[in-house]
């Protein structure tokens, strides 16, 4: 279980699956101490589709909540990663700065940006369009720190 930092909010558990009783005020963000990958920064969404964990998620601009769902093209925001399964409809913590294991294309260099692919909640190293430099940009800034390993990589969330 991560260790809570700054404000303390009762009821908050940024490592449970997801629920469909929505718990706290969607964006509501909180900051913990993961045990593995140090202090991170958590933001408390709706899936508009469903979510894997390691996915990198976007907006769901069809609805009008915080919702979000898995990157599926290059040109694409990223606004944060799942560390936990979201069901469709359902509510959960989202990582959206700090470390954390992302599903990543068969070989990235790590130092390099991550951008979102076509292949669903996946990012790679190589931004393949302008488009896709400028949704790097215009999200969260995200950065491999490791290579590919059984298709997860570590990334930096800024």
């Amino acid at each position: 279980m991560a260790k809570y930092i700054g404000a303390k909010i009762l009821g908050v558990d940024v490592d449970k699956a997801s629920s469909s009783v929505q718990e706290h005020p969607l964006g509501l963000r909180v900051q913990a101490i993961d045990s593995t990958y140090g202090v991170r920064e958590y933001e408390y969404v709706k899936a508009g589709a469903a979510v894997a964990a390691t996915d990198a998620v976007r907006a769901d601009h069809a609805e009008e909540d915080l919702s979000v769902m898995p990157v599926e093209a290059a040109d694409l925001p990223i606004r944060g990663v799942a560390h936990v399964a979201i069901n469709d409809n359902e509510f959960a913590f989202i990582v959206v700065e700090g470390a954390v294991l992302v599903k990543a294309a068969a070989t990235v260099v790590a130092g390099q940006p991550a951008v979102p692919t076509a292949t669903a909640g996946t990012l790679d190293d190589t931004a393949a369009t302008a488009a896709g430099a400028l949704a790097h940009a215009a999200g969260v800034g995200a950065t491999f720190l490791s290579t590919t390993a059984s298709g997860t990589a570590t990334v930096l969330l800024k």
